[in-house]
């Protein structure tokens, strides 16, 4: 049951955000097209803004799916509603410290960002109009997320999203067609959002309104969501920090060009990410109901499903990605120059270990070793963000090196952490090692071939295409060689348990016939 709702979570995840991936290639295009790069630039640096103010509530959802799993487990209904309660209490708290740092923070920096074409006014009702949007999920949206999380029922989230994105873009896409004021587009993202609070209440009320109910008890605190708050601050001041950086020092010119090339990394980021939230609920149950030699295989296979990912996805990106920014701004023909050699290969290393770093993190959040963590993740942001500043001022490329560090160092902290609390009681720590050193060399690989085999630039989406294909081939070709010979026992092991799950629905199929 477990692994069918873990199967279900993806593929609808993927599936939203495969339509994001889509459209998030398209639009950006449209709006340099249409409005020009300052006009992206200056959505990109507001939404990175915006992911730092929500920092206020770092920690809180999380905390309170991990505090979820056990009376979901037990199917104690007074005690997830006591959660959940707590947190609506909680958030709205917060959806009002958020409004009020939103109104703050707008015409700091619509001062602070560098642009002659957008007025003073423009970059703050932009900023107001994003900002209030995001206070919603505070509001109305973030308790049904915590229920639907860890009841293994993210699918409901994702269906959520597909619908709030189709009306989004519909109506984007309307409003860069007819060329009205761009100010109208982030307008556009309210009524989207209206569309999946209405849809997220509707299933909530048809679901779980019976049996669980919310109880508002002000006493009840949720453990662990200071240390969990610090480490998720830290994470997302490290993921919003470089297009501030480099809209305050670069211009939102070349805030635009490094949102065009964190698109590329953007889809491996989401995909893994996606992948990661979604079986995280699933270890985390198995984690409070199973044995420790049963934790510790399916983690091993968990960190060796990452490890393939990471070697196709960053294999492919690595040896493509130059190619793709050259046929995306149609030859380097936009408004400023897009096309780059150095953050091909920074971003690329980035995605390994960003790639990598996932199954501990999720380890470390499942056994609950907030206290452990958090201080390295926020000295180590400090130290990272420090690093972005000081590089970009030589190279805006180099504002990715902060990034690495920032993963790097906590990869191999929480490795570390995780080993020295519990031995070898979940983690093959040289297995883990060799894994993550593969997947680096084999991009970096990759990265040098392209300059071999691609010494001409790709002139069409077509070829463009073909050059994909046949790179995926040899990725998967490569994964399948050195599972053979190295991971064969996980290899087989997922092998034959996916096989077993398609016979399994092909005989559900019949039964249902008959």
């Amino acid at each position: 049951m477990r692994t069918k709702k873990a199967i279900l979570n993806i593929i609808i995840a993927l599936l939203y955000e495969l339509f994001l991936i889509v459209m998030g290639i398209i639009i950006p295009k449209l709006i340099i097209r249409t409005y020009g790069s300052d006009v992206n630039g200056l959505t990109s640096t507001i939404n990175n803004v915006l992911s730092i103010l929500n920092l206020i509530q770092a920690g809180a959802v999380g905390a309170s799916i991990f505090q979820m799993f056990k009376p979901v487990a037990e199917r104690d209904y007074e005690a997830q509603g006591k959660i959940l309660g707590a947190s609506i209490l909680y958030f709205r708290k917060v959806g009002l410290i958020f409004l009020i740092l939103v109104a703050i923070t707008a015409p700091i920096l619509a001062l602070s960002m560098a642009s002659g074409d957008i007025s003073f006014s423009e970059k703050v009702v932009a900023f107001l109009l994003l900002g209030l949007n995001g206070s919603l999920s505070f509001f109305f949206i973030s308790h049904y997320d915590i229920l639907f999380s860890s009841n293994q029922n993210r699918f409901i989230l994702s269906f959520g999203g597909i619908c709030d994105k189709i009306i989004y873009y519909s109506l984007l896409l309307a409003i860069i067609f007819f060329k009205l004021s761009y100010l109208l587009m982030y307008a556009a993202t309210i009524l989207g959002t209206f569309f999946k609070i209405l849809l997220l209440y509707i299933i909530y009320r048809k679901t779980y309104a019976n049996f669980i109910k919310f109880n508002y008890d002000k006493s009840f605190k949720i453990p662990n969501k200071g240390y969990l708050m610090l480490n998720q601050i830290a994470r997302q001041s490290i993921d919003g920090s470089p297009t501030i950086i480099l809209s305050v020092i670069g211009g939102l010119g070349i805030a635009s060009v490094y949102s065009v090339y964190s698109l590329v990394f953007n889809m491996i980021k989401t995909l893994s990410s996606t992948i990661q939230t979604s079986i995280s609920e699933v270890f985390g149950n198995v984690v409070v109901s199973d044995s420790k030699n049963r934790i510790k295989t399916i983690y091993d296979r968990m960190n060796y499903v990452f490890f393939a990912i990471s070697l196709f996805l960053c294999c492919c990106m690595a040896f493509l990605f130059k190619s793709f920014i050259y046929v995306y701004t149609d030859g380097n023909s936009l408004d400023i120059n897009y096309l780059y050699d150095l953050p091909t290969i920074l971003f690329a290393i980035y995605g390994v270990i960003f790639i990598n770093y996932h199954p501990i993190y999720t380890l470390t959040n499942v056994l609950g070793f907030y206290k452990d963590t958090y201080f390295q993740s926020v000295i180590t942001a400090v130290v990272s963000i420090a690093i972005s500043i000081g590089l970009s001022f030589i190279n805006w490329s180099l504002v990715i090196v902060g990034l690495i560090f920032y993963f790097a160092v906590s990869y191999f902290y929480r490795t570390y952490i995780v080993f020295r609390k519990t031995k070898s009681d979940y983690l093959y720590l040289s297995k883990s090692i060799i894994r993550f050193i593969v997947s680096l060399f084999a991009t970096v690989f990759s990265w040098s071939m392209s300059y071999v085999f691609l010494s001409t630039f790709i002139e069409s989406w077509l070829m463009w295409l073909l050059v994909a294909v046949f790179t995926a081939l040899c990725s998967l070709l490569f994964i399948f060689i050195y599972s053979i010979i190295f991971e064969k026992n996980n290899f087989l092991s997922i092998f034959l348990y996916m096989k077993s799950m398609i016979r399994r629905k092909k005989n559900e199929n019949i039964s249902d016939r008959r």
